[in-house]
């Protein structure tokens, strides 16, 4: 009788033990699986692949926007898989057009870009870098991903309109040509003179 009541002490001094091994460790054990996964997240992000390890760039098809002389306006969104992590980071659609892509610090404007090749890239790379993309969705001027909570997306005037959409980031000498256009000194003397009647 002796040997059963030593036993049961036994194990119910091993259960308690492992109760409070579970109870001490546990909520540790579950918050080091999630940083685990989120870790390997960031990994597979940062290497441009999915959770199934294949190419990001495989996940989706663009279509280049060029001018008359074949120079890179922009890209389209032709084709995009429901699971591919340029949908599930940025929110990216079907029909989307790329506009720029963002990554520490430095715009990437496709238009700019010296090939499509180069732009494409930049593409991929805003998504390593967990960096932005600015896309046209039907009227409107998108940064992705879209900050949670952010407000509603600020709709952009069609081309033909005879006012001009209104925003925040727009500059206030809106009416004036932009440098990179190459303005001579005389020709942006004269455009500062007209919003500057005293010049």
């Amino acid at each position: 009788m002796r040997m059963v009541f030593g036993l049961v002490g036994i194990l119910v001094t091993m259960f308690v033990i492992i109760l409070i091994i579970k109870y001490a460790y546990g909520p540790n054990m579950s918050a080091v699986a999630h940083a685990n996964d989120q870790a390997k997240s960031e990994v597979q992000q940062f290497g441009g692949m999915t959770a199934d390890h294949r190419d990001v760039t495989t996940t989706y098809k663009l279509f280049a926007d060029t001018n008359a002389n074949g120079k890179l306006l922009d890209f389209q969104v032709a084709d995009i898989d429901a699971d591919s992590p340029m949908a599930t980071y940025f929110g990216l659609k079907t029909n989307d057009v790329i506009l720029s892509a963002e990554h520490n610090a430095v715009e990437f404007k496709m238009n700019q870009q010296d090939d499509e090749e180069s732009a494409k890239f930049a593409i991929r790379d805003a998504f390593t870098m967990q960096g932005h993309l600015v896309v046209q969705r039907g009227d409107m001027k998108l940064t992705l991903p879209m900050a949670p909570g952010s407000a509603a997306p600020v709709a952009v005037a069609p081309a033909n309109s005879s006012t001009p959409a209104t925003s925040p980031s727009q500059p206030i000498n809106q009416g004036i040509k932009n440098p990179d256009n190459e303005m001579t000194p005389d020709e942006r003397l004269k455009a500062l003179s007209h919003m500057n009647p005293g010049m």
